[in-house]
């Protein structure tokens, strides 16, 4: 697998998935396997096969509550994601959906969050998944440029400064509680599979510092000795046709279809009118906004569940 070689920034990570996942409840998690409820029925199955791919592609999958890691205990999180709202962002959201068993066995995560969102203004398409791992990972391989494409899809647009076919920007996140603005580090896909297309947009944490550079989060990983926790958070939007064509164009000769994630201030001004007006409405928002929007809700929602920063690590004399 290739490594990544930008920057990143801190603040204070070809099956259809079954119909059930075992989820984690309360501060103290579920040590069974007691499974979620069903899946929605209005998923459509090009996205997601699509889903399934981007699962595979984080490196994740569900790792039994209580399992140990040779002499090392794993770090719980603070509060099972089962507590995890299901209505966002003007976005239903499904009921946890499982991978199958060989591929959690495969991916290797904790705990993870997947559902499937459909905006409730036009049936707008979402998913969000949120891998969680007890301890600071080095070995997560599995990139979406990598398995993304050996499923067949595709990265259309390359450039000069992007020539892996995407971009690293950050998005202004709503202030900490000591008021503090900050910026989540975060990587930006175009995907494209005959007439299927998603935008996917994705960030690593380790130990409560996001990044957008996986060869970074292992070293930051390396440096933690095993203690603490890793966390990757993904939000895939899909295209309609017109959204797709309208990227295209803007990726004509001389054009980016990136565009608008490159344009932090644009985005920071976007953002400050949906804070004043509520969630995006209709078909004509941005999809990249749409994807802003979900990531602005769940990550600082996402920290309440995962352990404190830099504490809570995993007590090295375990069995």
């Amino acid at each position: 697998m290739s490594e990544d070689s930008a920057g990143s920034s801190s603040s204070s990570g070809q099956p259809v998935a079954p119909e059930k996942m075992p989820v984690s409840s309360g501060a103290a998690p579920d040590r069974s396997s007691a499974r979620g409820g069903r899946v929605s029925t209005g998923a459509r199955v090009g996205f997601i096969v699509a889903v399934v791919l981007i699962l595979l592609a984080s490196g994740a999958g569900l790792r039994l509550a209580g399992r140990t890691r040779g002499t090392l205990l794993l770090t719980e999180p603070r509060i099972g994601f089962d507590q995890f709202p299901s209505e966002f962002c003007g976005y239903k959201w499904s009921h946890d959906q499982a991978l199958d068993r060989d591929t959690e066995r495969v991916l290797g995560a904790m705990y993870y969050l997947n559902r499937q969102g459909f905006r409730k203004s036009d049936s707008a398409a979402a998913t969000l998944w949120v891998s969680y791992f007890g301890s600071p990972e080095t070995r997560v391989d599995h990139e979406p440029q990598v398995c993304m494409l050996n499923g067949g899809w595709s990265l259309p647009y390359r450039a000069d400064d992007a020539p892996q076919g995407y971009i690293r920007t950050e998005i202004p996140m709503p202030p900490r509680k000591d008021g503090k603005a900050w910026t989540l580090p975060v990587l930006v896909y175009l995907f494209q599979k005959d007439m299927d297309h998603v935008l996917l947009v994705t960030t690593y944490c380790v130990n409560g510092t996001y990044l957008n550079n996986r060869t970074e989060a292992r070293i930051i990983s390396l440096g933690n000795r095993g203690l603490g926790f890793y966390a990757q958070t993904r939000v895939t939007i899909r295209l309609t046709s017109l959204e797709w064509n309208e990227l295209v164009s803007v990726g004509g000769p001389g054009g980016d279809p990136y565009a608008l994630a490159r344009n932090e201030a644009e985005v920071a001004r976007a953002i400050r009118l949906l804070d004043s007006t509520g969630p995006t409405p209709g078909e004509k928002a941005h999809p990249y906004l749409r994807a802003v929007e979900i990531m602005r809700y769940v990550i600082p929602h996402l920290e309440r569940h995962l352990p404190m920063a830099q504490t809570g690590a995993a007590d090295a004399s375990g069995p």
